[in-house]
């Protein structure tokens, strides 16, 4: 919908299983891409993940993304078990995912997820035990990176177009 006149911009249908029973919806955008999940209830023994910060919505079914200037479906996948931060600085290429599964008292599981926006490619998955429940991110003032901090560890993702200007690391121990 066009904020200025209140008409429609533009009408998307979205391909949904009848049968499915759904739970929510998750709708987010930036200034070139809305996000619509349409959110299934748990699979029977899925873990149950833990939101963290009220920014925080669920990502567990197929997430549509849609270009806000033509109004065509530029992706669609199925995502399941993940939490967006809609606070995540839209600017970013990318979309950064995570969840956090309840293990015992001193360890939490990690699951992360990073997608290319323009695509829906899979950039980064991974998992690990960490204590805590710390999902963050921080933008450098040279603005070469993004950092994301999961428990423990921190991934980093660089600019390809800027030069290091630290060692190369995908992987290293949180500040």
């Amino acid at each position: 919908m066009d904020i200025t006149t209140g008409k429609a911009r533009f009408d998307v249908t979205l391909n949904l299983d009848a049968d499915q029973v759904w739970d929510s919806v998750t709708t987010f955008a930036d200034a070139q891409r809305v996000y619509v999940c349409v959110n299934g209830l748990p699979s029977t023994g899925a873990h149950r993940t833990e939101a963290i910060l009220v920014s925080e919505r669920p990502i567990h079914g197929v997430l549509t993304v849609i270009d806000r200037g033509t109004g065509d479906i530029a992706w669609s996948r199925e995502v399941l078990n993940q939490h967006v931060n809609v606070a995540y600085p839209p600017r970013w290429p990318v979309l950064p995912l995570a969840t956090i599964r309840s293990g015992d008292v001193t360890q939490k599981l990690h699951e992360r997820m990073i997608l290319d926006k323009r695509t829906g490619e899979t950039l980064h998955e991974s998992t690990g035990t960490n204590p805590g429940r710390i999902v963050a991110w921080e933008v450098p003032e040279d603005g070469d990176a993004i950092r994301l901090v999961y428990g423990s560890k921190m991934l980093v993702i660089r600019n390809a177009k800027q030069p290091r200007t630290t060692k190369p690391a995908d992987e290293q121990p949180a500040p």
